[in-house]
This record gives C-alpha cells, sequence and structure tokens, in this order.
C-alpha cells in the first residue's frame, strides 16, 4: 500500500480558487519571482508546481488550469447524468457477439434470456462453424443452443460503447448481432469470420 502524504502548502502562501471548481491553488513570491502550486480535487499530488517571471504569466496559466478543470468536472456530471437516464432497447432472444484475440480471431455469441433492468442476463450459444481456409473460417450462433451458464451483464450507456455488453474487466466487449427477418419467425444474421492459428 503506497503511503499517503498531506498536500505540501508553500509556508506564507496565499490560496486562491474559482466558485463552483473543485481545485486550489496556493499562490506566493519570492527574490522577485512569483511561485504556485495547483491542486485538483481530492488529489494529494499537486497538478502543477511552478515558478512564474511575471504576475500576469502565473494568472494565464491559473486561468487556463481552474478553466480545463471546470471543463472536466462538466464533462463527467454530464456522462454520469447521460448513464443515469440511459434506456436500451435490448429484449429477450436478442444476440452479442464478440470478436477478440491477438495472434487469432475469438468469437463468441450471447443470447438475452432475461432483462431486468438495465441489466440483462445471457448465455453462450453454441455456433455452426465453417473452415474457409487454414485454420480460419466464418460461423454464426445457434438460437437456443446454449453452452454457458447464465450471466448477468449491464447493458452499456454513454460513449462509443452504447448498446454493448461488457464481458470483461480487461475490455472485452459484446455488440449486438444484427438478424434480419427473412421469413416469419426465421432470423439470419451475416457470418463472423475466425482464426485459430495461435
Amino acid at each position: 500500500m503506497k503511503a499517503k502524504f498531506p498536500r505540501y502548502i508553500p509556508e506564507g502562501s496565499r490560496p486562491s480558487t474559482v466558485e463552483g471548481v473543485d481545485a486550489i491553488a496556493y499562490l506566493s513570491e519570492r527574490n522577485g519571482s512569483f511561485y504556485a502550486i495547483g491542486y485538483a480535487g481530492k488529489a494529494d499530488r499537486p497538478s502543477f508546481n511552478y515558478r512564474f517571471r511575471t504576475d500576469a504569466s502565473r494568472q494565464a496559466h491559473l486561468d487556463n488550469f481552474f478553466a480545463g478543470r471546470k471543463s472536466h468536472t462538466e464533462r463527467i456530471a454530464k456522462r454520469a447524468a447521460e448513464r443515469k437516464s440511459f434506456q436500451h432497447n435490448v429484449q429477450v432472444g436478442d444476440i452479442f457477439y464478440t470478436n477478440w484475440g491477438y495472434d487469432q480471431t475469438n468469437v463468441e455469441f450471447f443470447e438475452v434470456t432475461e432483462v431486468r433492468g438495465k441489466h440483462v442476463i445471457v448465455r453462450e450459444l453454441a455456433q455452426e462453424r465453417e473452415e474457409s481456409g487454414f485454420m480460419s473460417g466464418s460461423c454464426i450462433p445457434r438460437p437456443g443452443v446454449y453452452c454457458g451458464p447464465p450471466i448477468r451483464k449491464l447493458v452499456l450507456g454513454s460513449g462509443r460503447e452504447d448498446g454493448s455488453l461488457k464481458m470483461s474487466d480487461w475490455g472485452r466487449y459484446a455488440w449486438k448481432y444484427e438478424r434480419t427477418e427473412v421469413v416469419p419467425g426465421v432470423k439470419v444474421g451475416r457470418p463472423i469470420g475466425w482464426s485459430a492459428y495461435a
């Protein structure tokens, strides 16, 4: 566990803040130079600790610091509000797929078996695979043919992952597998390529 140190506040310095911005700077002058050290939020480490030649250049830096922190705080608040108000349109029977790997391309399919508010219960599906090259080919899901236990996942909103499911902590996402109803009750989706030459 890292040791936690209190904020360094230069002796004799005076605080500078901007209303509504969760940041503070401490200003001081010595030997004809102008000093400022700034902290954002609850951080113990300073965002900056500089010496300036003029009071005007210090003030310009402070203005940019506080404006940047205000913009950052507003972005976070906006994203939080968007996440809170996000309503997904995922339904039972929808299928999601993953497409990931380094030396090979792994594909998994998951079917939604239950919707619980902003969460869904999914189960991994078996696949129909066709090999079209050396240890590579394409696959499609087999709806209703499960090969994994039920898993509870949050439907993500706000950001580039809108409507996706986060399947792992290291950033493996499942995206909606688009299907077209070719005849009543029968939906078909495009095959997805896989490879296994790790």
